[in-house]
């Protein structure tokens, strides 16, 4: 690959991303991003809040015949991880949740 003098490259890991994600930091802003986009989809605001909270507060997971709960980050593998790292990440990135 060849880049320009001036260019940046950047990377990132996606994978320890969700581990990283501290859950009530996004249980904190994630709703609020839902609540002010609401009327821009057709989604049940309060539903989807509670359906968050239960599953990221409870953040079970199954390795094999085993079943665990993970008491810290993201558990990989969870359906709604991807959109829900990419929605915190998002929102981190934007500075839509007043942190500079």
């Amino acid at each position: 690959m060849e880049l320009p003098e001036n260019a940046f490259l950047f990377t990132s890991d996606a994978k320890s991303m969700y581990t990283n994600i501290d859950t009530d930091a996004a249980l904190n802003i994630i709703p609020d991003y839902l609540i002010a986009n609401e009327k821009r989809f057709t989604y049940n605001t309060n539903a989807v809040i509670a359906a968050l909270r239960i599953t990221f507060k409870n953040n079970p997971f199954r390795f094999n015949d085993w079943f665990a709960k993970q008491k810290s980050g993201t558990t990989m593998g969870k359906r709604p991880a991807p959109p829900w790292a990419t929605i915190f990440f998002g929102i981190k990135e934007s500075g839509m949740n007043g942190e500079e």
